[in-house]
This record gives structure tokens, sequence and C-alpha cells, in this order.
């Protein structure tokens, strides 16, 4: 697909293919919005954004698209794109979660297709980033097979089954899916412990994109070797993953100094303590994060936090 060089050109693309069109087309629209992002100056960008005439969100999801999916091979690209949903809100949901290589290993074991629903591309997302919670009995690790949820079994509040009763119901039952050759797997822990576990592994995941953008394998190739033998990181990585004082530490030593700190790096500092207060197991480690997010956000100028709450609405998690 041809680069996006001018207002003319982005414009003309997004004519060509809407929103609401052909995977081949959204996608299409998805990789010139990122492009016109890298191309075109600020102001040109607001206008071209004013001119597509989408929503907010709609721009948002697709340029995420597009972001994922700049510097894919053209061929795999090609390939993939006939196997994928013609929906942006789903094609969303997989490439703002997953690789460009789990999404084609997905389309390969026939687990991701063009007519796959939103709820069924949310559950293969929950699947592959969440194997050992959403992954049951003897089959983890197996989601290249194709299966159909056929029943429920539920249990009224006021009938008991527990102990023995429960172990000879469950073997009844197990004992007739053999049968059948199907499968019997256990209800997932739904207590408020696992669904606020779950909510911060997914937050985790969120923050941790947000600094794979914004502290990048190009910029830290471009740091003096001194300054990373300093603070013994070799990877970027080592730097995202890094206690908070090491962090701070590695990219105020990087050339910005402390006065500059939060006009450079800001976003990547709220987004570093985002993930550490999501990634911390004590009640009390997640409090004083928040306590610091808020007192950050609450010292500096408004830009940064209406940047955080814009990015939180954005991907639905407020």
């Amino acid at each position: 697909m041809a680069e996006p060089k001018t207002l003319t050109n982005a414009l003309k693309i997004a004519e060509e293919n809407p929103s609401k069109g052909t995977a081949r087309q959204i996608i299409n629209l998805s990789i010139s919005i990122a492009r016109s992002k890298g191309e075109m100056d600020k102001s040109i960008f607001s206008l071209y954004k004013e001119k597509i005439n989408l929503s907010d969100k709609i721009f948002s999801k697709l340029k995420v698209i597009g972001e994922a999916l700049i510097d894919a091979p053209e061929a795999d690209l090609r390939e993939a794109t006939k196997h994928l949903p013609a929906s942006y809100n789903s094609l969303h949901l997989l490439f703002s979660n997953l690789s460009f290589g789990e999404i084609q290993t997905g389309i390969k074991g026939r687990c991701i297709t063009k007519d796959i629903s939103y709820r069924k591309t949310n559950n293969y997302v929950k699947q592959i980033k969440h194997p050992a919670i959403f992954a049951t009995d003897g089959d983890k690790g197996r989601w290249s097979i194709k299966e159909e949820h056929i029943w429920s079994i539920t249990r009224r509040e006021e009938i008991t089954l527990e102990g023995k009763a429960l172990e000879e119901c469950e073997a009844s039952i197990r004992k007739i899916c053999k049968e059948y050759n199907l499968d019997l797997r256990r209800a997932k822990d739904v207590s408020v412990a696992t669904i606020r576990g779950e909510e911060r592994r997914v937050k985790a995941a969120f923050w941790r994109k947000r600094l794979e953008e914004l502290v990048t394998h190009k910029w830290f190739a471009e740091q003096e070797e001194k300054v990373k033998k300093q603070f013994n990181v070799k990877t970027v990585e080592e730097v995202i993953d890094a206690p908070l004082r090491t962090f701070t530490g590695f990219l105020i030593c990087c050339g910005c100094g402390k006065k500059k700190f939060f006009d450079i790096w800001g976003k990547a500092y709220i987004s570093k303590v985002h993930l550490l207060e999501a990634r911390a197991t004590d009640a009390a480690n997640r409090y004083n994060y928040r306590r610091t997010i808020e007192k950050k956000l609450g010292e500096k100028d408004r830009e940064l936090a209406i940047w955080t709450n814009t990015v939180l609405k954005n991907y639905g998690l407020i």
C-alpha cells in the first residue's frame, strides 16, 4: 500500500477504504492513519482527522490497528487479511492485545476466521493472554483446537451438592461425556479476588504496552554504553521492568536531567507507576503507588492528567 505522503493521498485512501468496509479496507485505512500520524505536521494531521469524519473512539481504534501492522510484511499481511473479520472493533481487540505472529497462529489453527464474532474474539484473546486462568482441565495451551460450548450445568442456591455427592455426580457426568467423546470442564473460579486479579493483569499488560511505545528500542540503541553499564541494563525491556528508582535514574542520566525529566518523560513515568501498581501483590503497595500517581498528576500541569485520562478512556478502561 502506498504511503500517504500528502493530505490529499491520505484523504483519498480514507474515501476508498471505509471504516465499516471489508477487513482489507479497514486495515488499509488503519495503516494510512498510522503513517499519516508519523508523516504529517500536527496541524495537518488534525485537519486530516477532521476531514475523514470519524469519531475520536473509532479513529483511535483504527490508529492502534495501523500501528500494530505498519511494519508487517505485505505478503503476510495480505494473506492474513483474507481470514480476518470485517469489524474494526474485533480487529482492534486482536491487534491491541496480540502480536501479529500470535494472530497468524490463530488463523492457521482456524481459531480466528473472517466470520468470528466479537464475543468469540474476546474469548480467544483472553485464552492467549491468560492461559493459566482461561484454559481448563487438560487442555491448557491447546487453543488451536476448535471447540463448541454445548451446555452449562448450574446449581440453584437452595440445592446442596458437595463432598461425596458432588464427586459422584461429576463421575457420572464424566462417564456419559466419555461415551460420546465430549470434554467436561470445571467452572472457573469467579470469586471477587479472581476477578480483581484478572483486572490487574489486564491493566499491567495495558500499561506495559504504553511503556513500550514511549521507551523504544530505537531510543535505547542510541544511548551511551557507559550509562547502560552504570545501570547494568542491556535491553530496553530491562529498563522498562527495572525498579522505579533504576527506571527514572536511567532516563535522567540519558541526557534530560532532573529539571526536564517530567517534560520529556512524564508520560513514561506515569505509565511505569501504573504498571507497578497493577503488578503489586500487596494492597498497601498498590495504595502507595496510586497516591504517587495522584500526587504527581496534581503537581504537574494538567496536560499529563488529561493524557492519562484520554488514554484510559480511548482504550475503554474508564
